[in-house]
């Protein structure tokens, strides 16, 4: 089976510590076959929160990009931002990469994929991702998702 082909924008981090879409001499966009900035987009990306996770609803945050359509972008990872660091932190936050990856069956981008999160450190949350995107390669992505989160407890 051959690998399955994913046209992705090239974003980098500029000196100002933002990312920036990058284009060609003529001005088009670059591309190229990753999965890089998807991912960012699949895991930071927020959706909005339902009223029983979020009861106030200028609190429930969400990317208006989403607003009147069937399926949304992002995930709800923002919701454990400032949880404890404990396994149901992890259960919640794995849970949400997963919906957030959704899409990448689903629009037969890959083939299976696998979602790793762990506490490094004793103070940050860490995403490990693996992508088969044919019979024979696999993808890695690693995310350090939370820096200096809530208590251990």
């Amino acid at each position: 089976m051959s690998r399955i082909e994913s046209v992705d924008v090239v974003v980098e981090l500029n000196v100002d510590g933002i990312f920036d879409i990058q284009m060609d001499d003529e001005g088009d966009v670059l591309s190229i076959d990753a999965l890089d900035t998807s991912l960012r987009r699949s895991i930071y990306g927020e959706r909005r929160a339902t009223k029983e996770e979020v009861p106030v609803p200028q609190l429930r945050r969400g990317w208006i990009g989403n607003e009147g359509k069937d399926f949304e972008d992002g995930s709800k990872v923002w919701l454990y931002e400032q949880s404890r660091l404990n396994s149901e932190t992890l259960n919640g936050v794995r849970s949400e990469i997963k919906n957030g990856l959704l899409w990448l069956l689903e629009d037969k981008v890959a083939l299976e994929y696998q979602v790793n999160v762990v506490i490094a450190d004793e103070m940050r949350i860490t995403a490990d991702i693996k992508i088969k995107r044919s019979s024979d390669a696999v993808d890695n992505f690693y995310f350090n998702l939370f820096e200096n989160t809530g208590d251990r407890g």
